[in-house]
């Protein structure tokens, strides 16, 4: 305690206890009204000295404005080595983080971010926003003979038909639009000459193309489909 209340003498130690320069120290007691006491000497040398009290009064006021000339800024008061004042502000203190408040709201805006996606997902969901449309369903009348049947067919969906015992027919719709490409095959038949066992029919709508074969067919395209089928359409295979 002693050598605290010892004043500070020679420009050495109250620059050290100011953590700055010399030079510094010396321009602002020169400019800025720094409390530097000065003791005349017979030599021409001034004997300098300063409190300790004093400089710390000084860092809080007029120290904390602007810099030095030389370009070193002024500490604050806070920065300056030794004891602080019992009255000093504890807003310059700031507090250690508080890491379980912190998990606690990243859970809960984890939880927040997760029940909004949720809820969107079910929205469009219900929406149908991005499931596939239904490919249109076609419908195929065959007759053989006094014989007739109508089935549907669509993307991915075929329909067999036997026209007779062990002579199964398979419709496959290729291309639709205007005109209706369909692709059959007989499995089980023998090949047809100039076009195997599959070979492509082009239909316009609610006309009839003859195919020959070991068993001639007619075969027409209905674009109304579900008034040819009705609300359950039959013959649809994978």
């Amino acid at each position: 305690m002693a050598a605290e209340s010892r004043p500070l003498r020679g420009w050495k130690e109250i620059a050290a206890h100011l953590d700055a320069s010399v030079r510094s120290v010396r321009r602002w007691e020169k400019h800025r009204g720094l409390p530097v006491h000065r003791v005349p000497s017979s030599s021409g040398r001034d004997t300098v000295f300063a409190h300790r009290e004093q400089l710390d009064v000084w860092l809080g006021s007029a120290g904390r404005v602007g810099f030095a000339g030389d370009g070193e800024a002024v500490p604050h008061r806070e920065d300056v080595p030794g004891p602080q004042p019992e009255h000093a502000s504890s807003a310059t203190v700031a507090a250690p983080p508080n890491r379980r408040a912190r998990r606690v709201i990243l859970a809960v805006a984890a939880g927040i971010a997760l029940l909004l996606f949720s809820a969107a997902w079910v929205l469009l969901r219900d929406r149908g926003v991005g499931r596939q449309a239904p490919q249109p369903l076609h419908a195929l009348r065959i007759n053989v003979g006094s014989w007739t049947t109508v089935v549907g067919i669509r993307e991915g969906a075929c329909a067999s038909v036997d026209v007779r015992p062990a002579t199964p027919l398979r419709f496959c719709p290729v291309a639709d639009g205007p005109e209706l490409v369909v692709a059959v095959s007989s499995p089980g038949v023998p090949a047809l000459p100039g076009r195997g066992k599959a070979f492509a029919i082009r239909l316009k709508p609610e006309s009839q193309v003859r195919v020959l074969g070991p068993v001639p067919y007619d075969l027409e395209w209905i674009p109304d489909a579900h008034a040819a089928l009705g609300s359950q359409p039959s013959g649809l295979a994978r």
